[in-house]
């Protein structure tokens, strides 16, 4: 009994916990797991199966749980990847920024740039003349997809990030999202996607052409 407690109360508190770290867990019962170099030694090997095995086109899903190495893999792809790299997250958070009208955030004429959106599932002109930060967390979703995958599809085999694909997400907004960014990347046909969630429905709502799941 006392083994399974024990095991319940592990955390990983990394290589090198620090004092702070070891305090906590000294304090509150927990019991303090180291984890090496972790991920660190698989995290090379992953990374090349997916940049070997992602084709333009196609989109690639890293699932497990949290701390199972799913970001460290995303930044090792990222520097494999010898190709455009958008980042998702970063788009977001600069658009968040952006204090123009959805619309002028896109940077692009008119015609594609409503397209895009559309595409994304922003199809209502109220929604263009606003600005990012006032939108809900499916939109933000929504038109950090249009944004990155329009800069994508600019360069033929670009990559497009999206680590903690819709985390924010309640399940409805979620399923539509995975879905519209599925139909996407396949009618363009020339960007790879590579997301990472600990979400195990978006295997059945974004269709993945690869799964890589990760473990602790």
């Amino acid at each position: 009994m006392s083994t399974v407690l024990s095991r319940q109360r592990e955390v990983n508190v990394g290589e090198r916990p620090s004092d702070g770290v070891l305090s906590v867990c000294a304090a509150y019962g927990l019991v303090p797991k180291l984890v090496p170099p972790a991920h660190g030694s698989s995290v090379p090997t992953i990374a090349q199966e997916i940049t070997q095995s992602l084709a333009p086109g196609e989109i690639g899903l890293l699932t497990g749980p949290s701390g199972s190495g799913k970001s460290l893999a995303m930044q090792a792809v990222r520097s494999h990847a010898g190709a455009s790299v958008i980042d998702a997250r970063e788009q977001l958070k600069a658009l968040l920024e952006d204090d123009r009208a959805v619309i002028d955030t896109m940077d692009a004429p008119m015609d594609p740039a409503l397209r895009a959106l559309s595409l994304a599932g922003l199809a209502e002109p109220m929604l263009w003349v606003r600005p990012p930060a006032t939108l809900s967390d499916g939109e933000r979703a929504r038109l950090s997809m249009a944004k990155s995958l329009h800069v994508a599809s600019k360069t033929s085999g670009s990559w497009v990030l999206i680590d903690e694909c819709c985390a924010l997400l309640d399940c409805v907004t979620a399923q539509s999202v995975a879905r519209t960014l599925r139909r996407w990347v396949s009618q363009l046909g020339s960007v790879r996607v590579l997301a990472a969630s600990t979400r195990e429905q978006l295997v059945g709502w974004l269709a993945p052409d690869h799964t890589w799941r990760l473990s602790l």
